[in-house]
């Protein structure tokens, strides 16, 4: 007998040997950013931090560094880091159990409050999740009613990172984001636009890494996400790259053919890769910032099935307001109701810490 039940609009049908694999599949350490990322304390709604360049000055030119023999002492100009900010977002799921609910036999749950609770916790917290992939961020606006969201992964590879590619770029000067940041040039990150073109050799090592590294990101332990598709080009490409593979992997105990590939070792170091689940969704994210100097890149949409992020994890935090936990609310009549909430966002202490590209699968 099954037990029927709606939450959020989702109909779940609870059956006994069904519900092991039910919570595997919704288990809160699915969330890939919450298992990578270092978790950040913060003590306010809006964290601001400076951001400056990794010690590389790729503009200045060795003869104007050179110094005259008995020449006098000239300090250097000096300049501050350039201020970013990144927004925390409320997240939280309540419900409400009955007496009735609690008191009766439901296949395959001992306690229904505690199911209950452990759903909404396990739905909270992969809306944080998606958040800290695909949110596109609001102005900082603290105070009871306003609603804040953070920016996240893809948007802060993108924003600048799209830029880099723009006809008129040597003209541009700065970036303005939807969370209010200003960033100036120095700090653009790589996102290149393929506008329709599968993954392959040449566009990850050249259009993505190459430009990448040239512009100051540190390849070596470098993390990728991406979508089903774009991770099966990657080793599709890995295992043609220099001819045909001379073995495979295959286990005739287990009868299993394993034919993947999770790391590139490149001039500038190894990259890895991983299928991320969310990006398998059929959305996209609108990349739309104020661009000063120039017309730039702007309105474009970046879907989250075609797209690929690699990051330098040192360089990107997960910033905890208010870690995920249970607020009891009220025990009204013959019901008991709770609250799961968290309060956090992603903090990118330099885009140049990002890069990537979109469009990568052929129509």
């Amino acid at each position: 007998m099954a037990y029927v039940t709606n939450s959020s609009g989702v109909k779940e049908v609870l059956i006994r040997e069904q519900l092991e694999d039910w919570v595997s599949i919704m288990d809160p350490t699915d969330a890939p950013l919450h298992s990578v990322l270092t978790p950040h304390p913060v003590q306010t709604r809006v964290v601001e931090y400076g951001v400056d360049n990794f010690g590389i000055n790729y503009t200045t030119a060795p003869t104007s560094e050179a110094r005259s023999e008995g020449a006098q002492a000239s300090d250097a100009t000096e300049i501050y880091p350039t201020r970013l900010r990144s927004v925390m977002q409320i997240n939280w799921e309540s419900a409400t159990v009955s007496g009735t609910d609690r008191a009766s036999l439901h296949a395959g749950i001992e306690e229904p409050y505690e199911y209950r609770a452990y759903k909404s916790l396990t739905r909270v917290v992969q809306q944080a999740e998606k958040a800290m992939l695909f949110g596109v961020g609001t102005l900082a606006n603290p105070g009871s009613g306003n609603k804040r969201e953070t920016q996240g992964l893809l948007a802060w590879a993108a924003n600048t990172g799209l830029q880099r590619f723009a006809s008129d770029f040597s003209s541009i000067t700065s970036i303005t984001d939807d969370t209010g940041n200003v960033i100036p040039k120095d700090y653009f990150s790589t996102f290149f636009n393929a506008q329709g073109t599968n993954l392959d050799r040449s566009i990850l090592t050249h259009s993505i890494l190459g430009n990448a590294v040239g512009n100051g990101f540190i390849a070596d332990g470098a993390v990728g996400m991406a979508s089903y598709k774009i991770k099966g080009l990657f080793t599709e490409m890995g295992l043609t790259a220099n001819g045909p593979i001379n073995e495979r992997k295959i286990d005739a105990q287990d009868r299993m053919f394993i034919d993947v590939v999770d790391a590139y070792q490149t001039v500038a170091g190894t990259v890895y890769i991983n299928w991320n689940r969310w990006f398998d969704r059929q959305q996209s994210t609108t990349i739309n910032p104020t661009v000063t100097g120039g017309t730039g890149a702007s309105s474009v949409s970046v879907p989250w099935y075609e797209s690929l992020v690699f990051m330098m994890p040192k360089y990107i935090r997960r910033g905890v307001f208010r870690g995920a936990y249970m607020r009891p609310l009220a025990a009204d009549g013959d019901r008991d109701q709770f609250m799961v909430i968290t309060e956090g966002g992603l903090i990118v202490l330099n885009p140049i810490a990002l890069c990537g590209g979109t469009n990568l699968l052929a129509p």
